[in-house]
């Protein structure tokens, strides 16, 4: 996928659903939310650490 390796988690305890390898070896956790149109998305504090510079937050939406 673009020179990515993309891990799952076996389960969703610390927030991370992917983690992303590049061409460089440096890793990036991935935190996906969904959503079923516009408006707010709720993420817990202690699952989405603002200070760590690896883990990144995607929104998907659903349009159906």
């Amino acid at each position: 996928m673009n020179g990515l390796d993309v891990y799952t988690s076996e389960v969703d305890d610390h927030g991370v659903d992917f983690v992303v390898k590049d061409k460089n070896k440096r890793f990036r956790e991935i935190q996906v939310k969904s959503l079923r149109g516009k408006g707010y998305v709720f993420v817990r504090k202690n699952k989405f650490d603002i200070h760590n510079k690896n883990l990144d937050i995607q929104k998907i939406l659903n349009l159906e």
